[in-house]
């Protein structure tokens, strides 16, 4: 990702364009809304607009978007498989039941994905 640049609110009028496509594809950071024009994601917020170009469309590149822009996502998938097969298999062995292995798995995968994420984001930050 590229430098974010901060718009006016009134630059919808000049590129009506850039409003046609809404997603929930990235991070809202607080935004009200989300767009996706080609490689432009942007983000309007109550009172102005920003936009970056990202190097890959996550519409069409998603792969190569996840690795180059958001490896994060990476690093907290790789926690949440890792800790959700370990209390899988701890829960089945522990209660025999393969249903609470896999409760069990998906809770701890799901919180292992967030915080993985999370701390991969905030160390690229750094």
């Amino acid at each position: 990702m590229g430098e974010e640049a901060v718009l006016p609110k009134d630059v919808r009028h000049l590129h009506p364009e850039w409003f046609e496509h809404p997603t929930l594809l990235g991070y809202p950071k607080g935004a009200r809304r989300q767009y996706r024009y080609g490689n432009l994601h942007i983000r309007e917020y109550d009172d102005h607009i920003t936009v970056h170009e990202d190097r890959f469309d996550p519409r069409t590149e998603p792969l190569k978007h996840v690795v180059h822009e958001a490896p994060e996502l990476l690093a907290g998938a790789a926690c949440g498989a890792l800790a959700g097969r370990y209390a899988y298999k701890r829960a089945r062995e522990l209660t025999g039941s393969a249903a609470a292995g896999g409760l069990a798995g998906l809770a701890v995968g799901a919180f292992a994905f967030v915080l993985g994420a999370y701390v991969a984001d905030k160390l690229r930050e750094a």
